[in-house]
């Protein structure tokens, strides 16, 4: 791995390399909210959405950024589901996976979330996510039956797994 990433804010100036990287990546559509056939239009929207977004109180969104070419690869999220309780969640473009990105981002909004006195962070998984999951638990995030407080069971909880992880603060 010969580059790292941060994160930060979205920015409008980012949509050609999140289209390029990651709204194009047909894996990660339906994580997204853009259609079968998206547009550099639609990651604008989206960015702006996420923009706004970032006004909110406890939600934190951010794009995930080669510290090199300042190319953005991906996107890391948490939502605040109650005090000192957040639900994470991120994705990687196809094409900059396996190269530790996903681990550094992860590590990087648990770091930003214990500073916001956030004490346990939990991530929902798809099962077949394998690559997810080994992700996860790299980060030391362990495998839990317990549904997060405040999150509401919905059909696809089948296909879903839960991690959770402790912040010291």
């Amino acid at each position: 791995m010969g580059n790292s990433v941060l994160l930060r804010p979205f920015c409008l100036a980012d949509a050609p390399s999140f289209y390029r990287n990651v709204v194009s990546d047909p894996s990660l559509r339906r994580f997204l909210e853009v259609s079968d056939a998206p547009t550099l239009a639609e990651a604008e929207q989206y960015i702006q959405n996420r923009i706004r977004y970032q006004e909110r109180p406890r939600f934190y969104d951010y794009a995930i950024v080669l510290e090199e070419s300042g190319e953005v690869i991906g996107e890391a999220n948490a939502a605040y589901i109650r005090e000192g309780l957040a639900d994470i969640g991120y994705v990687i473009g196809a094409g900059m996976r396996k190269q530790g990105y996903g681990t550094q981002a992860v590590c990087l909004l648990l770091e930003r979330l214990r500073q916001e006195n956030i004490h346990t962070a939990y991530a929902a998984v798809h099962t077949a996510n394998s690559a997810s999951r080994r992700l996860l638990e790299h980060v030391g995030m362990k495998q839990t039956a317990e549904v997060p407080p405040g999150v509401k069971r919905v059909e696809e909880d089948a296909e879903l797994c839960w991690y959770v992880k402790h912040l010291s603060v």
